[in-house]
């Protein structure tokens, strides 16, 4: 069966999806599997992980952290990438050649690095809703702070606009990508900077 993955946003878990989006009946008129896992690490009571709503246990940035105490424990960035996936290869009917990927908010992000990841002659399809496009500490403060547990030389990595000249290096064709961002956002400029985005995907075609 084709298998879709959806990545939650920020202060939502994987049953907000569930509950509201009425996703499961679609997917199963579609003969698709729909997998939404948990995004946040889970709960150890490392300092400061529970003190802020963006930062911490609430917030994963579906990254891996390089920094103690959270490197041990926060890495959603290989359990999204490798091992959520291997696991749902193995044990259900899914084919990996119809494969697809989306998220909101912090989870478009999520979506952006996974895709990233796969083979480039693998097509994944990707669809972002309002995702967090610029995360490096050089667009905000926000940025800086959401991977502050990781080194400041790994940062590029998780950054979407980034990841999206990375795509322009493939040598096959470009994956697709489908960004749908309202307008109508408290953080469109300020941490979401879009035209930055753009111009990326503009230049890499």
């Amino acid at each position: 069966m084709p298998v879709l993955y959806y990545l939650a946003g920020l202060t939502c878990t994987e049953e907000t999806f569930m509950i509201k989006a009425g996703a499961q009946r679609v997917a199963a008129e579609l003969g698709m599997m729909l997998v939404a896992p948990d995004y946040q690490p889970a709960r150890l009571n490392l300092p400061g992980e529970s003190d802020s709503w963006d930062f911490g246990v609430a917030a994963g940035f579906y990254v891996d952290a390089t920094r103690e105490p959270w490197s041990k424990h926060y890495r959603m960035y290989t359990y999204v990438t490798q091992e959520l996936r291997a696991l749902v290869e193995a044990q259900f009917p899914a084919d990996p050649a119809r494969t697809g990927i989306f998220g909101h908010s912090m989870g478009g992000h999520g979506a952006l690095g996974a895709r990233a990841e796969q083979p480039a002659d693998l097509q994944v399809d990707l669809s972002v809703c309002a995702d967090l496009r610029a995360q490096t500490g050089a667009v905000g403060p926000e940025g800086a702070q959401r991977l502050s547990w990781s080194d400041t030389g790994q940062w590029s990595a998780y950054d979407a606009t980034e990841i999206m000249f990375g795509f322009g290096k493939m040598r096959c064709a470009r994956p697709h990508l489908l960004v749908d961002q309202g307008l109508a956002d408290q953080f469109l400029e300020k941490a979401t900077p879009q035209h930055l985005f753009e111009a990326a995907a503009q230049k890499v075609g």
